[in-house]
């Protein structure tokens, strides 16, 4: 949940706000040793994309390649997820001014989507309609 309320936060341009929500989920994953589940890949993907803002270039190395580790293990296994993790990793890639590793990551969130026609009527699911626009915004910038 707190990553994401830390999503929102971004969203709103409350950079601090989020900032101290992915270090309390950061450190819940640590404390709990959780670190090395896939479902975490989230965390860590949004902790880079903090630490990345405020110029924490070495958290953020360590962070970022946490969370492809942990990316890996997601894939259709848990949709949603596994879209949500490479659209904030594509995010950080975006802001690193990696335009391949962007176009990379918004195509494995595409092709996760294209295998779930129907994913986006579950009940109350919109978040993959979102996740769809947020992937074509961002692939707009990188191939305008």
């Amino acid at each position: 949940a707190l990553a994401y309320r830390a999503i929102l936060a971004i969203e709103h341009g409350e950079w601090a706000r989020a900032g101290a929500m992915t270090t309390r989920a950061r450190d819940i994953v640590l404390r709990n040793s959780l670190d090395e589940l896939a479902l975490m890949g989230l965390v860590f993907a949004l902790t880079a994309r903090v630490a990345t803002r405020r110029g924490h270039r070495i958290q953020a190395a360590s962070d970022q390649a946490h969370a492809h580790r942990l990316r890996a293990g997601l894939s259709a296994a848990v949709p949603w997820l596994a879209v949500g993790t490479d659209l904030e990793l594509a995010r950080l890639a975006l802001a690193q001014s990696d335009a391949a590793g962007t176009r990379t990551l918004l195509r494995e969130a595409n092709d996760i989507l294209s295998g779930f026609p129907s994913f986006g009527r579950l009940a109350g699911d919109e978040d993959v309609a979102v996740h769809h626009a947020q992937v074509d915004r961002l692939a707009e910038l990188v191939h305008p």
